[in-house]
């Protein structure tokens, strides 16, 4: 991930707690180990086309989520890149198989 430089995130746990940069190097947002695992499904990226987040959007909502699911989200890629990259080959995919179809009902009139 990007780096954080002296940016304050807001703790969800009590309200009234900020962390700093410093603080959030030392948690799972620690951007020296880059993950391996890529995740992202046709329907999970279909579901956030759908409810058109940013790519910036999606990173927070991914990382939330998966950090509720799992204990260590280290090994996973969550990046808005590799998150805009997935996107636009799954729209890219998507399209080509819509004209595949449109393409064989054009054949058959």
């Amino acid at each position: 991930m990007e780096s954080i430089d002296n940016v304050l995130e807001l703790n969800l746990s009590s309200s009234s707690e900020f962390e700093t940069a410093d603080d959030l190097s030392s948690s799972s947002y620690s951007s020296k180990t880059q993950g391996s695992i890529a995740f992202m499904t046709s329907k999970l990226l279909a579901a956030l086309d759908q409810c058109k987040l940013s790519d910036r959007d999606a990173v927070h909502l991914i990382i939330s989520t998966a950090e509720t699911l799992f204990n260590n989200i280290s090994k996973l890629i969550i990046n808005r890149l590799n998150i805009r990259r997935e996107r636009l080959f799954f729209r890219e995919r998507t399209a080509n198989e819509i004209l595949k179809i449109l393409n064989s009902w054009i054949k058959i009139v």
